[in-house]
């Protein structure tokens, strides 16, 4: 399954993840692949994944969290996360996840602390 892909700017590519349950299965998998061929082609520099639709994440999601997180920081790029549910939010939080990975509740106060961060 491949996810949809909004480019707010440029350098900025924000992926909606449209399942319920984030974690490795034939749904998500295709996040991985999507994200490999924007590292390849080396015009996105800030990844951000929309999780509003996310109602709980498993451990192999967790997995697959840390994973991308893995590729994009190799390659010199940012992983920040969107619309975070409760439930989410706790996982992240009990496996400390949440200090290696920014939460923004919008699209908007992501772009704005983007912006306001000093250039690489």
């Amino acid at each position: 399954m491949l996810f949809p892909i909004a480019y707010p700017k440029p350098e900025v590519a924000v992926i909606t993840v449209t399942v319920k349950v984030f974690g490795v299965s034939p749904d998500t998998l295709g996040i991985r692949e999507q994200v490999q061929e924007l590292l390849r082609e080396k015009k996105v520099q800030h990844f951000v994944l929309d999780l509003q639709h996310v109602d709980w994440m498993n451990s192999s999601g967790l997995g697959l969290l840390i994973s991308l997180l893995k590729y994009i920081r190799d390659a010199d790029c940012t992983l920040a996360l969107l619309c975070v549910s409760g439930k989410v939010e706790g996982i992240l939080l009990n496996t400390k996840l949440d200090k290696v990975l920014q939460s923004y509740p919008t699209l908007d106060m992501y772009l704005e602390a983007l912006h306001t961060q000093p250039a690489r």
